[in-house]
């Protein structure tokens, strides 16, 4: 594993520690605590209970999503709107009755607090959208999509060969070049991507699919979004 990709996965498990381990465990380790709080919004003690229950499994579930790249782009939607929702929930500085009389009011203590929630939900959000936005079109086409962080080498070149699988590749940083088999060739930089949906090809005067490369003086980190589907000649799934 790269150097890239293990800074990857460190920011990921980042963003997602406060929910796994710690609030997970204390969900756990202090269960009717936790329901007492979900009924200061949920009075009845069976809906305080499934409301931790259905806490617990975002909390789990998608965090499991996130890190290692499976449907994480969904799983950090759905995390967002978790973050959002226990915001206007729990933090609500505006009820307290206290926050222009008394600077040092739980009011103001709550506000932080619910700043705080919807900073980390934007968070989640740019692993939904890309920094730039290039990751939105892939989202919006295969919302349970995987995606994998590559980093390719200055000078590296990838011989003719097919994509596993239909995915979209967008480049993060760096730039790259792409070669179809009938000589036609691209580059891209950052923000730009490209489908592939090119699986089962014949290989004709030793060329099959594509090949690629990197240009210039610095790696391209890639990331790849795989869909769950089978490949299509005619039409591909963008039309």
């Amino acid at each position: 594993m790269t150097t890239a990709a293990i800074t990857v996965l460190v920011v990921r498990y980042g963003l997602v520690l406060l929910f796994l381990p710690f609030s997970a465990l204390d969900k756990n380790f202090g269960f009717p605590r936790a329901v007492k709080q979900a009924q200061q919004m949920f009075k009845p003690r069976p809906i305080a209970i499934a409301a931790i229950l259905i806490g617990l499994c975002v909390e789990i579930v998608c965090t499991l999503g996130v890190v290692p790249g499976i449907a994480d782009r969904a799983c950090a939607l759905v995390i967002a709107g978790y973050c959002a929702a226990t915001a206007v929930l729990y933090k609500q500085f505006w009820a307290q009755g206290d926050f222009w009389s008394d600077p040092d009011g739980k009011g103001r203590t709550l506000l932080w607090d619910f700043l705080k929630n919807l900073s980390l939900g934007a968070g989640f959000l740019l692993i939904v959208v890309g920094t730039d936005g290039a990751g939105l079109a892939p989202f919006l086409h295969a919302p349970f999509a995987s995606s994998v962080f590559t980093v390719q080498p200055v000078g590296w070149v990838g011989d003719w060969h097919e994509n596993p699988a239909p995915q979209w590749i967008v480049v993060l940083s760096g730039r790259r070049w792409i070669e179809s088999m009938d000589g036609m060739r691209i580059e891209q930089g950052p923000g730009e991507f490209s489908f592939g949906e090119v699986q089962g090809c014949i290989e004709t005067d030793g060329r099959k699919s594509h090949k690629s490369g990197t240009m210039g003086d610095e790696p391209c980190c890639l990331m790849t979004v795989q869909l769950h589907v089978a490949p299509k000649r005619a039409p591909c799934h963008l039309t």
